[in-house]
Formats: structure tokens, sequence, C-alpha cells
């Protein structure tokens, strides 16, 4: 597993949020310097193999930064999302012609606390709130960045799965949410303010947090409420 902190004055944690990695599990590749994401990683950090990149990631903040989800806000900042992170690590290995690593959004269930420990008395009736959740395919294995005090989400069910160009993160991971979360009050029927109220209350109940970026806190207004 990989925190180590390095980078020339980026790639420092603000947040104290300790991040892991597999990184035993990240093929050991060179990155070429003279491509684009190789250059900037080079210069940025000395990396010379896409190992040494799951260690800048691990290190960087894990504040959204001007731009979440985006790789090169990432690279400019030293701070983003997850997602964004794990978006560098596949966008460097498509950029060396490594074909065995893919970006993947999930569509997921997010189980939540017993409704007797809710303190809003309206939000007591549904258990679940959809999440789209990021992570790497190796080959025919998950890996995943994932908070030191949590656990990997990739260990859930997906209900659907879906690869991803590293450079569309964001746009197609906020769409699949907002099919997921119609979907979702469908089969549930649930009411979409509903769905909004609670969402809003989750988002409070975990700021800065996987959890926060998975129900897409950066990527949609605490107010979204579906069209069913």
């Amino acid at each position: 597993m990989a925190d180590k902190r390095v980078g020339h004055g980026i790639g420092r944690s603000l947040t104290g949020i300790k991040l892991r990695h597999e990184r035993h599990a990240i093929p050991d590749i060179p990155i070429a310097g003279s491509r684009p994401y190789g250059a900037a990683c080079a210069s940025r950090f000395g990396a010379r193999t896409l190992r040494d990149a799951v260690d800048f990631v691990c290190g960087c903040d894990s504040q959204p930064g001007p731009k979440p989800d985006d790789i090169h806000s990432l690279l400019t900042y030293g701070t983003g999302t997850i997602g964004a992170k794990q978006a560098l690590l596949v966008a460097l290995a498509i950029e060396q012609e490594y074909e065995g690593m893919e970006l993947i959004v999930a569509c997921c269930e997010l189980r939540l606390p017993s409704s007797s420990s809710r303190q809003d008395s309206g939000l007591r009736r549904l258990n679940t709130l959809p999440m789209a959740v990021c992570w790497i395919r190796v080959q025919d294995r998950r890996l995943q960045i994932f908070e030191r005090t949590g656990r990997p989400m990739h260990s859930v069910n997906p209900i659907t799965e879906c690869p991803v160009r590293p450079e569309q993160l964001s746009v197609q991971r906020i769409g699949l949410y907002r099919t997921f979360a119609a979907d979702w009050c469908r089969a549930l029927e649930a009411d979409p303010l509903e769905f909004a109220r609670l969402r809003a209350w989750q988002l409070r109940a975990s700021p800065g947090t996987a959890t926060y970026e998975n129900l897409l806190g950066y990527g949609l207004s605490p107010s979204f409420a579906p069209s069913v």
C-alpha cells in the first residue's frame, strides 16, 4: 500500500486524509517523457514509472480542486478527487500503449444508517442511496484508491459498470449517476424530492470523504432531483 508523499511543492496532503492503493498490483511500466502526460509527470514530480505516479497521487490533497475530476487540474494544483487520481493512472497507461488497464465507473447502492439514527424524521423510509464509484480494472482485477480509515468500494456488487475514457470521467460519471438515480427512484417508487432530501442529508454527514465524492457532491448540487 502506498501513502508516500512526493513532489516539489505539490502533492502534499492538506486534509490529512491518508490514501491507500495496492501499489504492487499496478504494472511497473516506464513513463515516456516525450508524451504529454508522461512529460507533465516527469517535470512535476520526477516520475519514471507508473508506480511513481501511484505514490504521487496517493500523496496529493483530496480536496476537489477547481475541476474535481479533471486530470490536468490534479497535475496543476496537486489536489483532486479520488476519481481524478485514478483517471491519471489510466491515462498514463493508455499513453504508453498499455492495454491492460481501464477506468471503470460503477453504479452501486450505499447502505444508510438505521432510521433511528437519523435526526430528520422525514428521512426514514429509504435505506439506500445511489452512488457512482470509480475504480481501475487491471486485467481481471479491480483496484481502487481509498481512504486509510475506510474500505475499498470495489468489494460491493455493482448494479452496472462501464469503462470510461479518463478525460471524460466527469461528464460520464455525472451522466451515469443521473440515469441510475432516476432508475432507482422508479424501482423503489420513491419520490425524486424525497431522494433529493435524503441525498442532501447524506452529503452533510460526509464532507471530505470518498462517500461525498461518490454521491457526486462536487458534480451536482445538493438539491439535485432526477427526472422520473
